[in-house]
């Protein structure tokens, strides 16, 4: 067996989770880093002419970390602000969409 040094700068905040090398390659994760919450962006949803709501920081049921984002109040809407345009999610896949919040990322 041979034995690899790797060094690896990582920014203050970050989460980083190291595997054994057994985990599978989808299953690897960016490391997190904490940010403020985003300023409030003008306007609204345009679907639904709700103004944008913010969804604080926090951690999902399977202990995955995110970020504050802005979103459309109205449920089932994927419309989120995105600087000074929207943009909506046309499609996006999750391992339990039962158990998953539908976040922007």
């Amino acid at each position: 067996m041979k034995v690899v040094t790797i060094q690896i700068q990582v920014p203050d905040g970050a989460t980083v989770n190291v595997q054994n090398g057994a985990g599978d390659s989808r299953t690897a994760r960016r490391p997190f880093v904490r940010r403020e919450a985003p300023p409030r962006p003008a306007g609204g949803c345009p679907r639904h002419g709700l103004p944008w709501e913010l969804k604080e920081a926090g951690t999902r049921r399977d202990g995955t970390e995110y970020n504050a984002f802005w979103h459309c109040p109205e449920q089932g809407c994927r419309i989120y602000p995105k600087g000074d345009e929207e943009f909506e999610f046309e499609s996006a896949s999750y391992s339990n969409s039962e158990d998953n919040e539908m976040l922007p990322f």
